[in-house]
This record gives structure tokens, C-alpha cells and sequence, in this order.
């Protein structure tokens, strides 16, 4: 549950980077938000697995199976979330940005490693197994590197913002809007013409 709050923090620090698009803080916190469920069900299904010890081994192997692939599969929603996040770091070129430029290659460099595990349901022993040396000990070590620099990070600029908060930066589009009042304004000048006109 510590993953959610995190997440939300990061895309709220994201917000407040200038010109950086909804488009980019809202797959941030989606994919976190997603990324959740890469906990809550593994461990829904190993306790089904567990709660009725008398049932046939097979279906035990069956849901142990499961619980590992649904564990150790579910990396692309991280790899997006990573890559948002980089994107938002690499784009703030002010002199001073909020997070520092070496996280956003730590937030690339790591989820990559995560894409051999695709391969866990091919093989059933080496680096790529569902407890191989690649899939399993060097993405969850990594994984665990990487939520711990974001987190001494996300201390860092949390510690260091405003006294009452930054404002926030708008970053929803506003080409529609701009549209909606250059229409207004049109069908206002049309309405005083056609008054003088009167």
C-alpha cells in the first residue's frame, strides 16, 4: 500500500513542472495506480493456495505457478510509469529543476531490466526462470534500488518546496478554451453590430 502514496506524490511534484502535458503526469499515476494490482492479486492468489491444504498438489502447483507469473509479468505498467516520470525530469530545463537529472536515468536504465521477465512462463529452470538470477533476484533487487532513490528523492523536493506549497502549473490543454472565448467573442461583436445596425 506504500506504493500508491508514493506514486501520488511523484505525479503531484510532477505537476508543478512548467510545460509538462497531462498527457504525461496522468499515465504516471494511471500505471501506479495499475501497478498496485502487481501486489494485491499475487498475494489473493497465494492465499487461495493456501487456505484449502487438502486439495490435490496439482492445483497448489497450479496457483503457485500463477502467483509467481502474476508477480514477476506485470512489468510493462512500471515500465510506462518510469519512463512518464523520466520524461517529466528530462524536459525541466530550468536552471534548477525539481528533481535531478540522474534519476530520470535511473528510471530508464531499471525498468529495462525488468523485460526479460516476460520469459518466465517459457522456462522452468536459468536466469530467466520465475526464481532465475535475471527475472526474479536482479529485477526485485533493482526494483527495490530504485523505489528507494525515488523515495530519498521525492523527500528531498517535498522538503524543499514554498512554505505553503508552489502553485501548481496548468497543465491541461487550452486550445479548446481559447476556442470556446475567441467564439464568444465572435457572436458578442456580432451581437453589437447587429444592434447598431437596429
Amino acid at each position: 500500500m506504500f506504493y500508491l502514496p508514493l506514486t501520488a506524490a511523484i505525479s503531484g511534484q510532477m505537476r508543478r513542472i512548467p510545460n509538462l502535458h497531462y498527457t504525461v503526469s496522468a499515465p504516471q499515476l494511471a500505471s501506479g495506480a495499475a501497478g498496485i494490482f502487481t501486489w494485491i492479486m499475487p498475494g489473493m492468489i497465494l492465499g487461495a493456495a493456501n487456505y484449502r491444504l487438502d486439495r490435490p498438489v496439482e492445483i497448489t502447483q497450479a496457483l503457485n505457478e500463477l502467483f509467481w507469473i502474476t508477480a514477476l509479468m506485470p512489468w510493462p505498467t512500471f515500465l510506462v510509469q518510469n519512463f512518464a516520470f523520466s520524461y517529466a525530469i528530462l524536459i525541466d530545463s530550468r536552471p534548477v529543476p525539481i528533481f535531478p537529472k540522474p534519476i530520470a536515468i535511473v528510471n530508464i536504465i531499471i525498468p529495462i531490466i525488468f523485460v526479460p521477465g516476460i520469459a518466465i512462463h517459457t522456462v522452468f529452470s536459468g536466469p530467466l526462470a520465475w526464481n532465475g538470477a535475471w527475472s526474479f533476484w536482479l529485477a526485485g533487487l533493482t526494483f527495490c534500488v530504485q523505489l528507494i532513490v525515488d523515495l530519498i528523492c521525492l523527500i528531498r523536493v517535498v522538503r524543499a518546496e514554498p512554505p505553503g506549497g508552489e502553485t501548481i502549473v496548468e497543465n491541461f490543454p487550452t486550445s479548446l478554451n481559447n476556442q470556446v472565448e475567441a467564439k464568444n467573442g465572435s457572436v458578442q461583436e456580432a451581437s453589437n453590430r447587429n444592434r447598431a445596425n437596429v
